[in-house]
This record gives C-alpha cells, sequence and structure tokens, in this order.
C-alpha cells in the first residue's frame, strides 16, 4: 500500500475569469480580498515545517495572481511538491508556463464538458461568459505540458448537465496522469444561488 503524501490546499485568490454556476469556492463571504505575497510565504513555510509535502495551490482562479510563478518557486525551494489547479485559460500566455516549469510537479486542468453549449450554461467561459475553452486548445496545452515535464491531472465535475457525456476520446487522447471525478455539491454561501440546477 503506497503511503498517504500529507497535502494541502491553499486558495491563494477568490478572483477567477469564469463564473462557473456549481463552484464551491466562490468565496463572496469574503469581501474584497487582495493577494500579499508576504503572508503567503510565511504561510508557505509554515506548511514546509509542519510536515506536508505537497501543496496544491487553488482559488479562485490562481494564474490571476501575479506572483504565482514565486510563489510556486519558493515552495519548491523549501522541498514540497508543487501543484496548481485551474481552468487553463492563462495558460496560453506562454511566458506564464516558462516561468512555472521550472518548479511546478503537477498541473490540474479543470475539464467538466467539452461541449461549447454545456459550458456556456454551467458558466465555465471566458470573455464575459462568451468563450470556451475547445477540445483542441486543452489537447495542444497538454502537449506542451508534458515537453515541460509537467504532470498532468484533469479534473472533472459531473452534473446533470455532462451527467451522458462521453469523454474516453479525449482522455485516451490527452491521457492525463490522473482524471479526478467530482460530484457537483450544495455548498450553502457558495453556490447556493444555483445549487439545485446541478
Amino acid at each position: 500500500m503506497k503511503p498517504i503524501i500529507p497535502s494541502i490546499n491553499y486558495h491563494i485568490t477568490k478572483a477567477c475569469n469564469m463564473k462557473c454556476k456549481f463552484c464551491f469556492a466562490t468565496f463572496n463571504d469574503l469581501g474584497v480580498v487582495k493577494h500579499d505575497l508576504k503572508k503567503s510565504k510565511k504561510i508557505i513555510s509554515e506548511v514546509a515545517k509542519s510536515g506536508f509535502t505537497k501543496i496544491t495551490f487553488a482559488g479562485g482562479e490562481p494564474t490571476l495572481v501575479k506572483e504565482l510563478p514565486e510563489i510556486v518557486k519558493y515552495a519548491k525551494d523549501l522541498g514540497l511538491i508543487t501543484t496548481i489547479v485551474t481552468n487553463g485559460a492563462k495558460l496560453s500566455q506562454r511566458g506564464l508556463l516558462d516561468r512555472l516549469a521550472p518548479h511546478l510537479d503537477w498541473i490540474a486542468l479543470s475539464i467538466d464538458t467539452l461541449n461549447h453549449d454545456l459550458n456556456l450554461k454551467s458558466g465555465r467561459a471566458i470573455n464575459r461568459g462568451k468563450t470556451t475553452l475547445t477540445k483542441s486548445y486543452f489537447i495542444e496545452l497538454i502537449n506542451t505540458l508534458r515537453l515541460l515535464k509537467i504532470k498532468v491531472k484533469i479534473n472533472t465535475v459531473v452534473s446533470k448537465y455532462n451527467l451522458n457525456e462521453d469523454m474516453n476520446s479525449f482522455i485516451l487522447s490527452s491521457k492525463p496522469d490522473r482524471w479526478k471525478i467530482l460530484q457537483a455539491l450544495k455548498v450553502n454561501g457558495q453556490n447556493t444561488e444555483h445549487q439545485n440546477d446541478f
């Protein structure tokens, strides 16, 4: 039996470039939150001292935090396995990936459906909810991540909208290192407005 890796998720921002209606991590109850690099480094240092071996940077959307490459490098320099959970939209900015890659072990991509209309309906879209990310976008991104030696996990939230979608061909062609299937859940105060839709 493999040992369990002591792991922690660190939500470094509540800001997001998508408005997924089922999101459990909107943090609307927190009001305005500005990222503080000094505090982040202190938290990461405490995480490493406390015996955790893996840190996952989440949000919101962590790629919106301009200091993300510096934060990831800091965690890696402390010996932590580093991961980010992202919708992937900003990773097409090659400069960002180049700065993250030397210090990043994993990227978890949130991909619930490859259907444009379903993504729009659920709020998983950018450019004020008008543009969705395509299958070819994700295949190209995953190929780039492989070249950069970053492991790939795909997170899929299953709801009544995508319940019958067959993602086999996409998973077989993209070959993620892991595929995590999640259930859309009601979380009061986070996705209350749309909690019965999914």
